[in-house]
């Protein structure tokens, strides 16, 4: 069984948790995608269960196999399985965990075609924006830097900002920190919307905060999550992220988008206050 994480979030921190980190790592969807080494043969059963593109590519530590495996990411639209066997009598030497593999949603092939977003909060209720764009604190990554922090409290509700199709949900942590190492122990929800070829993401959320799973479709303005205060961060408020991939190293960049009633996002500044229209 592979399972994938992908998160791209930073935090706005304000103190010191004195929880422990988690000891399991959760993941936002599982796939049956596996490997088997036999003999002079390797064999790699993809599956792809999102509504989403989905890439995997072959990895080793092993330096008599690197020559061997294609470097290429293997690409999978969504829904769709895929058998790639390679033969070479390095693999009769191989172990059966010689061969590893990464991936990413997305196809970075396919163009994006924008549109405008609602923002990811209840319609007429004013919010501030806590960071915006390129913010000071920590919106400044690759995979960050066009995100937005709303500044919400814990048991808030989120609303879609766009529509889709839930390719990923991780809802069962309960804490957060102050600590980076607590990055990758979040709960969020990323949609993909096939028509814009993006990905909407919404992070922070409370123990148990999805109020959605894998595979819904939503439509704009849809109840979606309850703000929580997982992962690095100790401020509650709602992380939100644009992002589409890329064949760059990291496989994900965070986009700018732009939204009704405000244009561009960049216009949505620190310390601002906004509506949903």
């Amino acid at each position: 069984m592979y399972s994938i994480c992908l998160m791209l979030v930073n935090a706005i921190i304000s103190c010191n948790s004195t929880h422990n980190l988690p000891k399991e790592r959760l993941y936002q969807f599982k796939s049956a995608s596996k490997i088997r080494i036999s003999n002079d043969s390797m064999i790699a059963f993809l599956n792809n269960p999102a509504h989403a593109p989905l890439r995997f590519q072959l990895k080793t530590d092993n330096k008599n196999l690197t020559d061997i495996l294609p470097e290429d990411w293997i690409q999978l639209k969504a829904l769709k399985d895929s058998t790639i066997i390679l033969k070479n009598s390095a693999f009769a030497k191989a172990k059966q965990n010689d061969v590893f593999l990464s991936a990413n949603f997305g196809n970075p092939n396919q163009k994006i075609v924008p549109h405008d977003l609602h923002l990811p909060i209840k319609k007429n209720r004013e919010v501030r924006i806590m960071q915006g764009y390129n913010g000071s604190f920590s919106h400044q990554k690759l995979t960050s830097r066009y995100a937005l922090d709303f500044d919400m409290k814990e048991g808030d509700t989120i609303y879609a900002a766009d529509a889709g199709r839930v390719v990923g949900v991780v809802k069962d942590y309960k804490y957060g920190g102050a600590d980076v190492m607590w990055t990758p122990y979040a709960n969020f929800i990323t949609v993909f919307n096939n028509k814009a070829n993006w990905f909407t993401q919404y992070v922070h959320l409370q123990q148990s905060g999805s109020l959605v799973k894998v595979g819904d479709s939503l439509n704009v303005g849809d109840p979606v999550g309850i703000v929580g205060m997982t992962g690095y961060t100790t401020k509650e408020h709602l992380h939100f992220n644009v992002f589409k991939t890329t064949n760059k190293s990291n496989g994900v960049e965070s986009i700018p988008a732009k939204f009704v009633g405000y244009g561009d996002g960049d216009n949505l500044k620190q310390g601002s206050k906004v509506k949903r229209q």
